[in-house]
């Protein structure tokens, strides 16, 4: 394990290493990098079992100051992981950090390689994000697949936003290590959900079958369209089900993300249950 002697000091946001970490929020896929930050996201990147493999630790005086056993314990986890550690001024965690109000902890990570047949869909849904766009949405979807006891989460490729945008690990509150996330050309997704044994289920608005009404039993994967356009036509070609969830009200639709909780948690119930 590190010691203190081990903590490089940094004041100047013009550092080298401080203008190459902000850099990573523009080029992190190319890196395999990305920034966490805050408290919650680092705690989840350091629980074990974790996808997350933390390289660089970053802290202020202040924040150990105000959470002395918090950032030690950070620190000590960190460092017995092999991650250098830094103290940063605040000038430079702002430099670095996407958000407005830095809580005064960061790193840097990269998330372990992962394949869709790492994927056992008998443990539950496959969640496929077909075109989501908002970073807001897909971190909440991930983080309700997560909480729904989802086997894992499918991103395609070219049409679904960056799964390490800082809004959507931040949407996430670190459930996008807890669970297999995993990004696929479409053509190749869906014939890996076939070689599975997944039967594929779209949700569309005015679908043939209420949820409720729906078998969604495991092996399935659940197809959620973009937030505009819906499920694409190459996935609704595929599908075995389109399933719908009947809007009472005044409004026209569901957000995608409350449309994934519905649907994982009904799944869920039935999973539980034995049948719907």
């Amino acid at each position: 394990m590190s010691g203190i002697n081990d903590i490089k000091k940094i004041t100047s946001p013009q550092n080298p290493l401080i203008k190459e970490t902000a850099r990573l929020l523009r080029k992190r896929q190319k890196s395999g990098e990305f920034l966490i930050e805050g408290i919650n996201l680092l705690e989840a990147a350091l629980r074990p079992g974790s996808a997350a493999g933390v390289n660089r630790l970053f802290y202020t005086e202040e924040y150990l100051a105000s959470q002395k056993d918090v950032c030690k314990a950070f620190i000590k986890e960190a460092s017995s992981r092999g991650a250098q550690v830094f103290e940063l001024s605040s000038g430079a965690m702002d430099r670095i950090c996407d958000t407005d109000s830095p809580q005064g902890v960061a790193a840097v990570a990269t998330l372990e390689p992962s394949s869709l047949f790492s994927i056992d869909p008998a443990q539950g849904p496959i969640v496929v994000a077909d075109g989501i766009q908002d970073p807001g949405n897909l971190g909440t979807i991930i983080r309700t697949a997560d909480a729904a006891s989802a086997a894992g989460v499918l991103l395609i490729d070219g049409i679904t936003c960056d799964l390490l945008n800082p809004k959507a690990l931040r949407a996430s509150v670190g459930s996008v290590f807890n669970l297999p996330v995993i990004t696929e050309k479409k053509e190749i997704a869906i014939a890996g959900l076939r070689s599975l044994g997944c039967r594929i289920a779209v949700s569309v608005a005015g679908g043939k079958t209420h949820y409720y009404d729906s078998d969604l039993a495991s092996p399935l994967a659940i197809v959620l369209g973009n937030e505009a356009r819906g499920v694409s036509g190459e996935f609704m070609e595929a599908a075995d089900v389109s399933v719908s969830i009947p809007v009472k009200g005044g409004a026209e639709s569901l957000s995608v993300s409350a449309a994934a909780a519905v649907l994982l948690y009904e799944a869920l119930r039935q999973g539980v249950t034995g049948g719907h």
